[in-house]
């Protein structure tokens, strides 16, 4: 799952594949933490680059409704990094966290053997309903904001 790697590999430039995630990502309404360290990190394990668009499908599948937020989560006690997906609702219910347990089960098989990692989560937070999020299109072409 979550590894640290002392030695990753060096990368200087980000490639066209992890821009054309980044990009794609936001067309889809995730919005994205600090893109320069999601950018950072994709373009040093570039080989997750389909699991993370992946990912991101599977998890609208089982959560339509959520707003999804991409980081860089770095654990404060050990050294070690991966992307973090929160997925964000209005309404959080019974079923929230089997949703997302049944996309980390579909997901999860994308990344094996692979050296970076994504972990679906939620923090519980409201996503702003001002803000553009599947739940909210209309907001879309009001705004063009993400939540």
């Amino acid at each position: 799952m979550a590894r640290h790697y002392k030695n990753p590999p060096v990368v200087e430039a980000a490639s066209p594949s992890v821009d054309r995630l980044l990009s794609w990502a936001e067309a889809e309404s995730v919005r994205l933490g600090n893109v320069e360290r999601v950018r950072l990190y994709l373009t040093r394990f570039p080989e997750i680059i389909d699991a993370v668009s992946s990912a991101i499908s599977v998890t609208r599948k089982h959560l339509p409704q959520a707003c999804l937020y991409l980081d860089l989560y770095e654990d404060p006690e050990i050294e070690d990094e991966h992307l973090i997906l929160y997925a964000r609702l209005k309404h959080y219910d019974a079923d929230t966290m089997n949703s997302i347990r049944r996309a980390r089960e579909e997901y999860r098989p994308l990344f094996a053997g692979k050296e970076g990692w994504l972990f679906l989560t939620t923090d519980f937070r409201q996503h702003n309903p001002l803000l553009t999020c599947p739940c909210n299109r209309k907001s879309q072409a009001t705004l063009g904001k993400t939540c």
